[in-house]
């Protein structure tokens, strides 16, 4: 099964001119740029000279194949290192040090077949409830994902992520990372500050919004930096249920407090 595994993805790996990027391994890195480095270095892993399996390019060679430039480029390497998908070293290509990769494909294969496994587990559940649900309207089956209840996401996000109590996780602190593009953003990593915000806004593509974020704010002084990133989380949760359908939570709450017009109380004759 493991080299059936690979021995699809690597099919679909890198072609010349072509950039392909298998979802599963969006799943596995959590960023583009990670996932498509490690798509390439599968590629040429199947076409290297050494028996051991490195790959090596200058950082121009990857600028030229990937599009990337050497910031974004250590960012994934650094990225894939600490996942232990791949090893880096130095060493002397035609007479010069150049940076050699070598994928950890018993570490890669590991991971597929855990996600894998939860993807298929979480197929069965989903049938499973499904069917049980038996004669509910269908009104009640189809609940947005905007309306789930709160501990609900905020367990699955926290377990997913690695936070839940303790030091910064590895994701954690590449959100602080990019939020630190920010001129003059203000520092010593307020890890509740960050956490508040998952579990307010858990819906979210924490990575994405972070990024447009700072770029926007690269260029711009920001008066309260954590207000304004709030702010811009709401509004991207708020277009996120527009584009399901789906009605914000700040409005489910309103409609529940507020009646939709005002019926005056009965008036009684003593």
């Amino acid at each position: 099964m493991r080299e059936e595994i690979l021995g699809l993805v690597k099919r679909a790996s890198g072609q010349h001119n072509i950039l392909v990027l298998p979802r599963l391994f969006l799943d596995l890195t959590g960023d583009h740029h990670s996932a498509l480095l490690l798509s390439q270095l599968l590629y040429w892993a199947d076409r290297t000279a050494n028996r051991e399996g490195w790959v090596y390019k200058s950082h121009a060679d990857w600028h030229s194949e990937l599009g990337l430039n050497r910031y974004y480029l250590d960012k994934a390497k650094k990225r894939l290192r600490e996942l232990g998908f791949i090893e880096v070293k130095v060493k002397k290509a035609n007479g010069n040090p150049t940076m050699h990769f070598k994928v950890n494909e018993a570490a890669l294969s590991g991971a597929l077949m855990t996600l894998l496994g939860k993807v298929e587990g979480e197929r069965d559940k989903w049938k499973g409830e499904r069917v049980a649900e038996g004669n509910v309207e269908a009104g009640q089956k189809e609940m947005p994902r905007c309306d789930i209840t709160l501990t609900e996401t905020t367990t699955e996000t926290t377990t997913e992520r690695g936070g839940g109590g303790g030091g910064a996780s590895v994701y954690e602190r590449e959100l602080f990372d990019i939020l630190e593009r920010i001129p003059r953003f203000p520092g010593g990593r307020p890890l509740e500050k960050l956490r508040e915000l998952e579990s307010d806004y858990p819906d979210l593509d924490y990575r994405l919004e972070f990024k447009k974020f700072a770029e926007y704010w690269s260029t711009r002084q920001v008066k309260r930096p954590w207000l304004a990133l709030r702010n811009w989380l709401e509004r991207a949760g708020e277009r996120r249920c527009q584009r399901s359908g789906a009605r914000p939570r700040s409005e489910s709450r309103r409609s529940r407090e507020l009646p939709a017009s005002y019926t005056a109380p009965p008036r009684y004759d003593d």
